[in-house]
């Protein structure tokens, strides 16, 4: 184990939950997941609905911004 005493407990809870649900993190995710629908505490719910490649980023590239020393379109001038 490690020297530290949050990250010893850490990795213990760890291993304790994943031989609770089979010892495989999949076997894990969905005891959890199932637990979730169960339970009503409020839950967050992302708005987006083309989660894949390339969601999040800009489509087109970003303005030129001189006080940041970024290029036109958004990337860093060479050295």
């Amino acid at each position: 184990m490690t020297r530290n005493p949050i990250l010893d407990e850490l990795h213990a809870v760890r291993e304790r939950l994943l031989a609770e649900a089979g010892g495989t993190l999949d076997a894990l995710v969905d005891r959890l997941q199932a637990e979730e629908q169960q339970s009503d505490r409020p839950r967050f719910t992302s708005r987006r609905t083309n989660i894949g490649p390339g969601v999040g980023l800009a489509a087109e590239p970003l303005p030129h911004h001189p006080a940041c020393g970024s290029a036109p379109g958004g990337s860093f001038p060479s050295q």
